[in-house]
């Protein structure tokens, strides 16, 4: 259920800008799956312009079984459907909570990189951070809709990696420096800057990360069991006896 139109699925998507300028395709056709490699069936085709010739770049999915927990791809296609252009990926809505975490992401992100961005960019910035804090050891599955509320700050943090990487290329970072007799110069440092600050919030994240996801794991998976007691013969694998070896146990 779509958390703010309730059992109507509110989807968006952006014009690529090779279609931009194809006033001849006055079709726009959905198309919805129940997994994204394949499935897909068409549901529904709404007109490309509005009233006004702008593009119209949302759809509301009323039909049955309409959900975020489905995939939903548009076409663009003439009025005789004689061309269809290549899928165009989609999105969906942001919710309160999306909304409200990409706001603490945007006030840390520099003027500069924020008018680069979409809020498609920030989406996909959010769910890899959560991704990422999810495969790291020990294994998580946390989503933007069951993730402890104490865990935002870490989220956020890891966010700005993973906002900064999607458009670290585009970077560039001005200095300026004075020496004589060349004076002021100015040089241009596309990103370096940027990269020793990613390095060292991984670097931070990586070695407290895995003391804070110990609190939310299942009961920790033991070694094994040994079928007998040692005093009765039991024998320790020796991959085992090498570990205790290293923590120097002592058997009596």
């Amino acid at each position: 259920m779509d958390p703010i139109h309730g059992n109507v699925t509110k989807v968006k998507w952006n014009i690529p800008v090779e279609l931009s300028k194809r006033y001849d395709l006055v079709k726009t056709n959905i198309y919805r799956s129940n997994y994204e490699q394949f499935g897909y069936s068409k549901i529904d085709s709404i007109n490309t312009f509005d009233q006004n010739n702008n593009f119209v770049t949302y759809y509301l999915d009323r039909t049955e079984g309409n959900g975020r927990d489905k995939y939903y791809l548009v076409t663009l296609s003439d009025a005789n459907e004689e061309y269809e252009s290549s899928f165009i990926l989609t999105f969906f809505e942001l919710t309160p909570r999306e909304k409200r975490l990409i706001g603490y992401i945007r006030s840390s992100i520099p003027k500069v990189i924020d008018e680069l961005m979409t809020e498609q960019d920030y989406q996909a910035g959010l769910n890899l951070a959560i991704q990422w804090f999810n495969i790291i050891p020990p294994v998580t599955s946390f989503t933007i809709n069951n993730l402890d509320k104490n865990l935002e700050p870490i989220i956020v943090l890891m966010s700005n990696v993973t906002v900064l990487l999607t458009k670290y290329l585009p970077i560039s970072i001005r200095d300026f420096s004075y020496s004589i007799p060349s004076g002021i110069s100015l040089n241009i440092d596309r990103g370096e800057k940027i990269r020793q600050a990613i390095n060292n919030v991984t670097e931070l994240i990586h070695r407290n990360i895995t003391q804070i996801k110990w609190e939310y794991c299942n009961a920790p998976v033991a070694l094994g069991t040994i079928p007998l007691p040692l005093s009765l013969g039991g024998m320790l694998h020796r991959g085992i006896l090498n570990l205790l070896n290293v923590f120097q146990f002592t058997f009596m």
